[in-house]
């Protein structure tokens, strides 16, 4: 009977043991996973720190990048000058040579005498006193289609006159001259009505190859003379009539060839 009971002692025994242990392991078991849980959430809590800070770091490339293409509007002052694109020509030359752009039509009527010449070989020559004389006059086209893109008439005005010679050795008739309305430096069509004219003009002299007889009244040869071609006013007010190789009506840094220069009568 003892033995029985001694057996029964020992069975319960082993029964609470096992129930200790079994509730042990289960503590052990949630405690890990507790531990790993708050692991886990640490870590996707330092994550999205990391992806916060990613973010900032992003959002301060792009405003650098922004900063960067950022164009800077020019200082209007550093800007190149417009003055070329006026319509305004001034001329490189000095002294007699200078042709006045600005010179209006008006200023090259009337009757003038031959003073002085010029050769770009020799400069400034001395002439025969009064052995050239020049006319000039205007001629009007009226109501001239000045301007075919936008159809605006207004007058023309042209140049007209003769040019004579009065030398001892030398018996020619008087040349008669001409400058067209569209040649001259400056055409400025205004609108309808409104045309206005400056500068020097392209000028044509009929001499039936003759010459103007530049060696008798200077002294000076010059080999296969062109016809002068350009008649200008200079700065002194004076007319210029000369040979240019360049389009000296329109450029200002075109140089003489040669020329006469006249005085007003």
């Amino acid at each position: 009977m003892k033995r029985n009971k001694s057996i029964l002692v020992l069975l319960l025994l082993i029964i609470v043991v096992s129930v200790f242990a079994a509730g042990c392991g289960n503590n052990a078991a949630n405690t890990n996973a507790t531990s790993e849980t708050e692991n886990t959430t640490s870590e996707t809590s330092d994550n999205g720190t990391n992806v916060i800070n990613n973010s900032a770091e992003t959002t301060d490339t792009v405003k650098e990048e922004d900063t960067s293409t950022v164009t800077e509007t020019p200082d209007v002052d550093s800007a190149e000058s417009t003055e070329d694109s006026t319509g305004v020509i001034v001329s490189e030359a000095e002294g007699p040579l200078a042709i006045n752009y600005e010179a209006e039509p008006d200023a090259f009527i009337g009757n003038w005498v031959l003073v002085s010449a010029y050769s770009v070989d020799d400069g400034m020559l001395e002439v025969v006193p009064d052995a050239c004389y020049l006319e000039i006059e205007k001629s009007i086209d009226e109501n001239k289609l000045v301007d075919e893109t936008a159809y605006i008439h207004a007058d023309a005005v042209n140049l007209k006159g003769t040019m004579s010679f009065d030398l001892p050795d030398v018996s020619v008739d008087d040349y008669s001259c001409s400058g067209s309305w569209d040649n001259w430096s400056i055409v400025d069509v205004q609108g309808e009505g409104k045309a206005y004219y400056k500068g020097a003009i392209k000028f044509k002299i009929r001499d039936d190859d003759e010459g103007v007889f530049f060696e008798v009244i200077t002294g000076i040869e010059i080999e296969d003379m062109e016809l002068l071609n350009v008649l200008g006013i200079n700065e002194e007010g004076n007319l210029i009539l000369g040979y240019s190789e360049d389009n000296i009506v329109k450029d200002g840094s075109a140089e003489w060839e040669y020329a006469y220069i006249f005085s007003q009568k």
